[in-house]
């Protein structure tokens, strides 16, 4: 089986290293593991994609801090992630952290659901859901279940997607 992982980073980090240990798990059970990342640390890895570049990350972060959206910038890396996900045919993408500046979600979700292909989300944080804030209890408010306000970590402003 072929099998994509998206992650913000690789191999370190909390998820980072999820990544990692079901990348090399994968390999040991003789499938064909994949992962795409906008921060890699460790040469030669095999099956592996860089997503982006620093230069694009801070460029997205300022676009999304300038319109508000989140997970909206980063267009170009993203539509090239997506001609290499049409190169190596995953049967399943695996989505891990994906709000780190590095990619467009919209772009990803429609490419994914015009191809009709298998997708995993891994709920790594409280992103996926509340749209704008990984750990929403860390910071004892619950504005994302309305509609967030004056947001305790600062994040004035930001619409989610």
């Amino acid at each position: 089986m072929r099998v994509l992982q998206i992650n913000a980073c690789y191999p370190y980090g909390s998820t980072g290293s999820v990544t990692r240990d079901l990348h090399r798990f994968l390999l040991d059970e003789g499938h064909e593991p994949f992962v795409a990342s906008s921060v890699f640390h460790v040469p030669h890895e095999p099956n592996f994609y860089r997503i982006g570049s620093p230069i694009g990350k801070k460029l997205h972060a300022l676009e999304e801090r300038v319109t508000g959206y989140q997970a909206h910038g980063s267009r170009c890396a993203t539509r090239a992630l997506c001609r290499y996900i049409d190169s190596i045919a995953p049967d399943i993408v695996h989505l891990h952290n994906v709000h780190s500046h590095f990619l467009s979600l919209p772009i990803l979700l429609s490419h994914l659901a015009d191809r009709d292909m298998a997708v995993c989300v891994n709920l790594d944080d409280c992103w996926f859901f509340t749209g704008r804030c990984v750990h929403y209890t860390r910071n004892g408010c619950s504005q994302w279940q309305t509609g967030c306000g004056k947001c305790p970590k600062g994040y004035y402003g930001i619409k989610t997607w």
